[in-house]
């Protein structure tokens, strides 16, 4: 294994090859990186956040690290590594695109079912009315404080971003098994919850 003395300034590719692995490497999950983005992108800063963009500028971060993670630092895989990268990325650009945003941008986004988590009752029949949509992600968000920071987390991870239980225990620090453990956990918190306020279920 390789040191940390033998790592190029900043775990920048030394190589051809080192460049063009890492670029297969983007492209082999640029796809679902793509989309998680996408997902998690709420309506007021829609046209103001480019998740193609926000990939391609996570591929230049990733590059200043490549060689540190090679050389075994990163103890996740490969994708885990790219998404935590894209991720960081992304919060930073909706960061500068919320600027100047803030009320508005916490209207809306409860207007869109909590700021993107619509997709908790996205696969059921749903209300029929905007009224009706906006009572329900008003009172999903109601559910959803009652939620630790940490339940709230797992089912970002686990739900909206398709992450697998292992995955998700690699972005945690924790096994698989325990990561699937504090999904179903908050899941049926987050239910209760809802359930209390609404007498329905989520789908």
């Amino acid at each position: 294994m390789s040191t940390s003395a033998d790592i190029p300034a900043a775990g920048f590719p030394s190589s051809v090859g080192e460049l063009a692995e890492l670029a297969h490497l983007f492209q082999q999950h640029r796809e679902r990186l793509v989309s998680i983005v996408r997902r998690r992108i709420d309506p007021p800063v829609v046209r103001r956040i480019d998740p193609e963009g926000v990939v391609s500028d996570a591929f230049v971060v990733a590059g200043r690290r490549w060689l540190v993670f090679k050389a075994g630092c990163g103890g996740v895989s490969e994708f885990v590594w790219l998404y935590r990268i894209v991720i960081d990325e992304f919060l930073d650009q909706r960061e500068k695109a919320t600027a100047g945003l803030r009320d508005v941008y916490r209207e809306e986004s409860v207007r869109s079912a909590v700021g993107g988590w619509g997709f908790l009752v996205a696969d059921g029949p749903g209300p029929a009315t905007e009224a009706e949509r906006n009572d329900q992600a008003a009172k999903l968000a109601e559910a959803l404080g009652a939620l630790s920071r940490d339940e709230q987390q797992v089912l970002l991870l686990r739900s909206r971003d398709d992450l697998t239980h292992a995955e998700v225990g690699q972005y945690l620090g924790v096994s698989e098994g325990a990561a699937a453990k504090r999904y179903f956990r908050a899941l049926q918190v987050l239910k209760r919850e809802y359930a209390k306020l609404t007498g329905e279920s989520l789908p």
